[in-house]
């Protein structure tokens, strides 16, 4: 985001966040608490010397039924919802006699840890193409 945009998303978030706040009546301190933030960081939101994470623009568009435009794009409540159309993708069980068959020379990775005169330790890194 340009220096410009942002400055111009502080502004009208900083009007929307007094607006809200006159509308309720809530001091600084007051609104600082509704949102879950230090007093300080309201005061840096309101000065537009500060830009407040997503989550607390949401948590303010939630609590307040806040709105504002900025750049023809409107940012309510509804705008940081997660979309479920892109599904989590599931890990999928392999079979261990496949992958040992597939594995290279290229794709371990073989370091001794510690020997004495009964035993060796070893750890042995297995790469997969990803």
């Amino acid at each position: 985001m340009s220096k410009r945009k942002e400055m111009d998303f502080r502004e009208a978030l900083a009007g929307a966040f007094r607006q809200a706040m006159r509308s309720r009546k809530l001091t600084v301190s007051a609104a600082a608490k509704e949102l879950g933030i230090s007093r300080q960081s309201m005061y840096k939101y309101l000065t537009c010397t500060a830009t407040p994470k997503s989550n607390i623009v949401n948590t303010a568009c939630l609590k307040w039924e806040m709105s504002m435009n900025v750049y023809g794009i409107t940012i309510a409540a509804g705008a940081f919802k997660r979309s479920n159309s892109a599904a989590t993708p599931r890990p999928v069980q392999l079979d261990f006699s496949e992958i040992l068959r597939a594995v290279r020379n290229r794709d371990l990775e073989v370091k001794l840890i510690r020997a004495d005169s009964e035993s060796l330790e070893l750890k042995v890194l297995v790469k997969f193409a990803s």
